[in-house]
């Protein structure tokens, strides 16, 4: 099934996968989610 752009969440393969291509991106989320770890690098 597919989804409408819209309706993808980072729960998504596709938008999960596109954040994760941007290193910047992925510090950041991973810093929002656990922000204990204090990620300075990927």
């Amino acid at each position: 099934m597919r989804k409408r752009l819209e309706e993808l969440t980072i729960q998504d393969d596709f938008i999960f996968g596109k954040v994760f291509e941007n290193t910047e991106l992925a510090k950041e989320l991973i810093n929002r989610i656990l922000p204990e770890l204090h990620i300075r690098e990927l």
